[in-house]
């Protein structure tokens, strides 16, 4: 079996952009048939976004134990338990398990906030363009991991945010300290468990060794 200690990143730039399309669909719109002045102030939206962002990630890997039926799997060494049988399926076949935390930092909070205070437009567009580069942010993550993974001799699952199936929100401290999240990225998290800077992303993604059976790939964030 590989070193899954040696799947990990960051803190470190990741490599993204605005996806126009994925914003649009994030707010009910498709590019065709937009007018052509919303396709402007879309383009502007985007080019704002991606001046303001600063996307950075982190992922750290832990051993999962498995308690048997019944019982949450657990990250092994940070008394931190994953309940629910949705990820005990997503991480079925995998002995590791990242702790990945992806943000495009504070500029980029205060960008959107400008934007929001112009319209309630400009607001709508710069929160889509934002969630889209996120997003890819989160996917660039992803990547890295997998680049890891690959090298160390385990085949990565997709990513799985708390929040998604049975996996309780309640989880994100704990996950934004496992992933080095809160130190290195300086990602907070409120009582109502939302994220500051809001566009920020936390997720599981499961280690199963190469030569074992494949692991789930369904991706849930």
């Amino acid at each position: 079996m590989g070193d899954a200690a040696a799947v990990q990143f960051g803190p470190q730039p990741l490599p993204c952009a605005v996806d126009l399309p994925r914003a649009l669909r994030y707010l009910g719109q498709r590019r065709e048939g937009l007018p052509e002045h919303l396709e402007q102030r879309l383009q502007e939206a985007a080019d704002q976004c991606s001046s303001a962002a600063r996307p950075r990630g982190v992922g750290r890997a832990y051993p999962l134990l498995w308690g048997g039926p019944g019982r949450p799997v657990e990250l092994a060494g940070t008394g931190v338990a994953l309940p629910g049988a949705d990820i005990a399926r997503f991480l079925e076949g995998c002995t590791h398990a990242v702790v990945l935390a992806v943000t495009l930092g504070m500029e980029s909070e205060r960008q959107l906030a400008r934007a929001q205070a112009l319209s309630p437009l400009e607001g709508l567009l710069a929160d889509g363009c934002a969630s889209s580069m996120a997003e890819e942010a989160a996917r660039a993550a992803s990547a890295e991991i997998e680049r890891w993974a690959r090298v160390a001799g385990f085949r990565p699952t997709k990513r799985f945010s708390a929040g998604y199936g049975d996996l309780p929100l309640q989880l994100q401290p704990d996950m934004l300290r496992l992933s080095g999240g809160d130190k290195l990225l300086g990602i907070h998290v409120g009582p109502s468990l939302l994220m500051t800077p809001m566009k920020s992303v936390t997720a599981v993604v499961g280690l199963a060794p190469l030569a074992g059976p494949k692991a789930r790939d369904t991706e849930r964030r």
